[in-house]
């Protein structure tokens, strides 16, 4: 454990504690602390116990004075470009929910390490205008280089942004590196039609200095970076106009996104996105509407549409072209792509669904074929098919059925599948205070490529949405339990048995055997 980096110091437990007060909408006063599987608690590098904590004060709906901020907060700007602490959906079934809704400041109660901001903000407003403000300071995870030509000169290769402190490294770069950021976002709204501009600053105590390669070249390096930008809303009789522009001072680089949703008939809605993001756009920050998980090198251009047939039947679909221009990780080369669905959903009565879907996706990767001089990309074609049943059989017991395939094919590899098959019970008796969730589930896929992630029920405040792969069975069952009405409690267990695979996992958390079990157990005090 001393010298290793392939322990974990801690137990494979998660703790989590939250305590909050709150007067109405109006006023929020709270403490989060966590700690993560593999971490230590009040021992060793944690003698303060949890590995993680948060607190804020947040004041909300004065008439000049909107909100006040301190301690953790989040701030979001636009559509996602220039700014956007927190996380934001991308493409769903829903076409119409391309549009981001900005919440400009707002408490915050998670627990990601991350992407969320430690000092002061406050939203003004004053007839039509609002203006937010704020300012953050805190460590982030950074991985240490120094200078052997300058003594005490030290630079940053990387950060760590999964939070996790658990092995020898991840601890050494637990808080190397100190973050500033501070801008404004000043609105102008009016009945039909919203503009804002701003510039957030973001700068760090060192500097980057990671590696160069033929795909990283354009990345940021250095200590700091300013973001402008420019977003706008209008609503025009059955169009909704939106969309944003901005620019990094680091390189001088472009992001802008518009977009539009109308109606052509009470019963059809449509959407369409157009984003480009220049290759050396940099903000660390930031949420666009993208297939990538940047805000950078990609164009696209994305359409939808979705069709009430009559009040039992819906049908949405969409289209999204897109390519990158430069480089990305394992693509040698400007690469292309595109994606499809389709759902069509038969709900004739609030007991009764069911849908079913289908999605393409094409993208470019470097071939597993190469000698050793050139790579060529080659296309993989990932197909997912689905079927969704939810039946409501009484006021108390709803069940729901779900069959997905999914499909994988390239030209260096053996095509690829995967088939998982859920059945869920849902028992929530209005006058009684036991509730309880169970799952039963099946999957079989070649490998962790044709993975297939399902939504599963869990206790408040944890969202659970895993993948599951290789052979086997899943089942879990949650107990939600209410008594003296002020108490809530959570108790859910779940088992996966794999049968064909001996260890499940590496390294330090590697199981010996075939049997996986997670226990969670969470108790809610309302005083």
């Amino acid at each position: 454990k001393e010298n290793s980096n392939s322990y974990y110091h801690g137990d494979a437990n998660r703790y989590y504690t939250r305590l909050r007060f709150s007067y109405r909408t109006n006023l929020s006063i709270g403490v989060t602390a966590e700690k993560d599987p593999g971490e230590e608690f009040f021992k060793g590098q944690q003698k303060n116990g949890f590995d993680f904590y948060s607190a804020h004060a947040f004041y909300k709906g004065g008439k000049y004075l909107k909100s006040v901020a301190l301690g953790d907060y989040q701030v979001q700007i636009g559509q996602g470009l220039n700014f956007w602490s927190g996380y934001s959906f991308g493409k769903s079934a829903d076409v119409t929910n391309v549009k981001k809704s900005a919440n400009p400041l707002k408490a915050y109660t998670s627990v990601d390490e991350v992407r969320f901001l430690r000092g002061a903000a406050f939203d003004l407003g004053y007839k039509n205008f609002s203006l937010t403000t704020f300012g953050s300071y805190k460590g982030v995870d950074g991985a240490i280089l120094a200078d052997s030509l300058i003594e005490e000169q030290e630079f940053v290769s990387s950060i760590n942004l999964n939070g996790l402190h658990r092995t020898n490294s991840e601890i050494g770069k637990k808080h190397t590196l100190n973050e500033i950021i501070f801008g404004s976002n000043l609105r102008y709204k009016l009945r039909n039609f919203h503009v804002g501009i701003a510039a957030v600053y973001l700068g760090y105590d060192k500097a980057f200095a990671k590696d160069t390669t033929p795909y990283n070249q354009f990345d940021f390096r250095g200590k700091s970076n300013i973001g402008l930008s420019a977003d706008y809303n209008w609503v025009f009789r059955n169009f909704n106009f939106f969309g944003e522009v901005a620019q990094s001072s680091y390189s001088g680089g472009f992001a802008n996104v518009h977009g539009v949703l109308f109606s052509l008939d009470r019963r059809v809605s449509m959407s369409l996105v157009y984003r480009n993001y220049a290759k050396d756009y940099q903000t660390f920050y930031n949420a666009g509407f993208a297939e990538g998980s940047r805000t950078q090198n990609e164009k696209g251009l994305y359409s939808g549409v979705k069709v009430n047939w009559s009040r039992a039947v819906t049908t949405n679909a969409y289209i999204d072209v897109f390519k990158f221009p430069w480089m990305k990780f394992q693509v040698d080369g400007p690469s292309l792509g595109h994606e499809y669905m389709i759902q069509q959903s038969y709900r004739p009565s609030r007991d009764f669904e069911i849908y079913v879907r289908f999605r393409e996706q094409s993208k470019q990767k470097n071939s597993r074929y190469s000698d050793g001089t050139i790579t060529e990309l080659e296309d993989i074609l990932q197909r997912n098919y689905r079927i969704n049943l939810s039946y409501k059989v009484s006021e108390s017991i709803k069940l729901k059925s779900r069959l997905e395939y999914v499909t994988i094919n390239r030209n260096s590899q053996e095509d690829q599948d995967g088939i998982i098959l859920t059945q869920d019970v849902i028992f929530k008796p209005k006058s009684f205070p036991l509730s309880l969730s169970m799952r039963y589930a099946l999957f079989d896929t070649d490998s962790y490529d044709t993975r297939i992630y399902t939504y599963e029920n869990n206790a408040l405040y944890v969202f659970s949405v895993p993948a599951y792969y290789y052979r086997g069975s899943r089942a879990y069952a949650m107990v939600r339990y209410t008594f003296l009405r002020r108490f809530d409690v959570w108790f859910r267990y779940g088992v996966s048995i794999f049968a064909n695979r001996q260890n499940i996992g590496s390294g330090a958390e590697e199981i010996k055997g075939n049997t996986k079990t997670d226990l969670t157990l969470q108790l809610r005090i309302k005083l």
